[in-house]
């Protein structure tokens, strides 16, 4: 005999009682309801009605297995009803009761058309069951097709700077709500640069090298394990008796090999309006955690390995950028890491003005762009020992122009242009190439102006000793608003001074006091220091 659980006994009980309620409504009689073995003997969960005897009940019985439904007199005025309780598979039970009549042919066609409306209203509260059922896993899936979408837009792919450990964060809080999860967690594996080892949210349990070789125990980086899970009795004694009762994790990998795990932990009832059909139990995880949390592990996975692939194109694209500025540099030795320090003091001024991470780091790599055009530019004119005549002058001029042309067929390097082009711009229009005024010059090129203007006047050249630091604040202190932009101005001056130092190389042989091209010695006498011929360079 099947044996039913109790949920499934209250449920079957409650439709026979449904069932004989149908009756008194419909009929207009009590009904009892009796359950009858094999050898037709009564089991009353009522009493019997009056005028039935068990010999009356045995025969209604055999009657009723064959045709759902029996009628037998009672005397003279009455006649006896027994219907059989539709599906209950485990024993007979009749619904039973005495009609004060004796037109059975009358009786016995309101007792079919009332079974027939019972059947009737029985299919349509299945139907009607299923479609709840229906609706409510349209509504999970609605649920999780929302969250999948918003885990795709979290991904922010194109932004490398984003580190798993933080995507993970915002993944990991959405998720546990989905999977109506205690605690989920981010496992990532030993040696892995710059991310944290381990990311939870919510209670942890148990310590991170228990988790550690539960986890590793049967998986090493080079093999591709799958989702692993354990409810009840096959979660680990000491894990239990810490509080874990169901556990699920999925594999973390990214190029087939296993980057870390992701690990929900103690799976919770389900929220009140949802109620979700799964084989397990309510507080045990199963296929659709592991589903949910397989697309998840999948994208942060994808996620790490663009990230990877990105930051390498971003460190060679930044190395060839570095070896042409140095390139451009090594031409004059007085010049020598003049675009790289162009490059930081720049940076920390985009710092100081509270510029977003991605605009202060592609500003670095304008400062390094910012004299490529100098490649065109004669030798005998750049690295000219003497003060330059203005047909020299002309010439150097031109170089922001010329920066200008190389750079922009590349279309990684468009949003640099403006500050290639203009950083030799002056508030007040007697800059070059297009004598802009205030705020029609771009800000990057501002910015890089006040940057290139403290190195070129802090840093010695072959006709003129570089200035002394306090010096060259003073100048764009004096110059603040007429040629460089106030505000920059006070940002570059809120570096800390420790930063401003040590980024000036001066050769050895200039400090001594020889010139490296023409092997001249320097005096006072040789050295322009004319401010105002050292303001129209810049």
């Amino acid at each position: 005999m099947t044996q039913l659980s109790d949920p499934q006994v209250k449920t079957a009980a409650d439709s026979v009682l449904a069932f004989a309620h149908f009756l008194e409504e419909n009929l207009g009689i009590p009904i009892a309801l009796c359950s009858i073995d094999g050898e037709h003997q009564k089991n009353p969960a009522d009493q019997l009605p009056a005028l039935m005897t068990c010999h009356d009940l045995s025969r209604a019985a055999e009657s009723a297995e064959r045709r759902g439904y029996a009628l037998f007199s009672c005397d003279e005025r009455h006649t006896a009803v027994a219907i059989k309780v539709p599906g209950v598979l485990s024993t007979q039970i009749l619904a039973i009761g005495v009609v004060p009549t004796k037109q059975t042919s009358m009786l016995e066609r309101l007792v079919t058309v009332t079974m027939k409306l019972a059947s009737h209203q029985s299919h349509l509260q299945k139907k009607s069951d299923e479609l709840n059922s229906c609706l409510e896993q349209i509504t999970y899936d609605m649920e999780e097709q929302t969250w999948l979408r918003t885990l795709a837009d979290q991904m922010r792919l194109c932004d490398v700077r984003i580190t798993v450990e933080s995507l993970a964060k915002e993944v990991l809080t959405s998720m546990k709500g989905l999977i109506c999860a205690e605690s989920v967690a981010l496992f990532q594996s030993r040696g892995v640069p710059d991310e944290q080892s381990m990311t939870w949210i919510g209670p942890q349990y148990v310590n991170e090298p228990s988790w550690r070789r539960w986890l590793w125990s049967n998986a090493s980086v080079e093999s591709c394990p799958r989702a692993r899970i354990a409810n009840g009795g096959r979660v680990e004694p000491h894990f239990r008796a810490s509080g874990v009762n169901s556990i699920i994790a999925v594999p973390l990998m990214v190029s087939n090999r296993l980057r870390g795990w992701l690990v929900a932990v103690n799976r919770m009832e389900t929220e009140a309006g949802i109620s979700l059909h799964y084989q397990c139990g309510q507080r045990e995880f199963g296929t659709v955690e592991a589903s949910l949390m397989s697309a998840a592990a999948t994208m942060i996975g994808t996620h790490s390995h663009n990230v990877d692939l990105l930051q390498q194109q971003e460190s060679l694209v930044l190395g060839v950028i570095q070896s042409m500025s140095s390139a451009i540099d090594a031409r004059d030795p007085y010049t020598r890491g003049h675009s790289d320090r162009v490059g930081w003091y720049a940076r920390l001024i985009a710092e100081k003005l509270e510029l977003p991470r991605q605009q202060r780091e592609r500003i670095y790599i304008c400062g390094l762009l910012h004299d490529i055009g100098k490649i065109g530019v004669p030798d005998d004119v750049l690295l000219k020992p003497g003060k330059l005549t203005d047909e020299e002058f002309d010439l150097i001029k031109q170089h922001p122009q010329i920066g200008y042309d190389i750079v922009r067929n590349l279309q990684q390097f468009q949003d640099l242009l403006p500050g290639i082009l203009h950083h030799h711009e002056s508030l007040d229009g007697a800059g070059y190439p297009h004598g802009l005024v205030g705020e029609s010059i771009p800000l990057q090129a501002r910015i890089l102006a006040v940057a290139d203007a403290f190195d070129a006047m802090s840093s010695s050249r072959p006709y003129r000793q570089g200035m002394s630091e306090q010096k060259a604040i003073s100048i764009l202190r004096e110059r603040s608003g007429i040629q460089w932009d106030a505000a920059i101005v006070r940002a570059f001056l809120q570096i800390p001074e420790g930063l401003r130092q040590g980024h000036a190389e001066v050769s050895t042989e200039f400090r001594t006091g020889t010139n490296l091209l023409n092997q001249e010695r320097i005096t006072p006498d040789t050295v322009n220091a004319d401010v105002e011929a050292l303001l129209s360079e810049l």
